[in-house]
């Protein structure tokens, strides 16, 4: 049976944790430790953003290197045209580019500094990284070393299980059979 841990004890125990640097929070929940990210500031052809977490459920930044990279370039065609399946569950999609060189279509962003990239990525690499509106990493892909990018149908699955839980209630993993009881 899963643990219940009330918002206001959640948010004791986060701020009674130790932070792990400036960027990144550990945070305690059901005996768990998790990551939390803070927003940096990323440009867009907008102008410098900072993501705000709590405007969905779900937030997908996608790491990419710069549209010289074949691959990188198909794999954000592959996510922009998921991108509407996506919002079905209450998740943004952010492409999130290392060089200057980007598309000119979709939601997009670059990490000039790489600030991000390192702190949100854990490196220079590339990579998906799925964020709950809490900042909370639910669930990271590293596509360095061969290993490749996780298909958006994949993605999707961690969307769909982070859209049932409940945090009224403390039921991580949708398990609302055991509340009738």
């Amino acid at each position: 049976m899963a643990q219940r841990v009330g918002l206001l004890e959640w948010l004791l125990l986060d701020l009674a944790s130790p932070p792990l640097d400036a960027n990144l929070k550990a945070v305690t929940k059901g005996g768990l430790r998790v990551r939390r990210l803070k927003p940096l500031p990323l440009k867009t052809p907008k102008g410098t953003i900072i993501p705000d977490w709590r405007q969905h459920t779900a937030t997908v930044l996608v790491f990419l290197h710069d549209a010289h990279c074949h691959a990188c370039r198909q794999v954000s065609q592959q996510y922009e045209s998921v991108k509407e399946l996506f919002a079905e569950w209450d998740a943004e999609v952010w492409l999130i580019w290392r060089g200057e060189r980007v598309p000119e279509s979709g939601n997009y962003a670059w990490d000039e500094s790489g600030k991000a990239r390192r702190e949100w990525l854990w490196g220079d690499s590339a990579g998906v990284v799925v964020v709950d509106r809490h900042g909370v990493v639910v669930r990271q892909w590293d596509a360095s070393e061969g290993k490749g990018f996780p298909p958006p149908e994949e993605v999707l699955v961690a969307l769909k299980h982070l859209a049932v839980q409940c945090p009224e209630c403390g039921v991580p993993d949708g398990d609302w059979a055991s509340l009738a009881s």
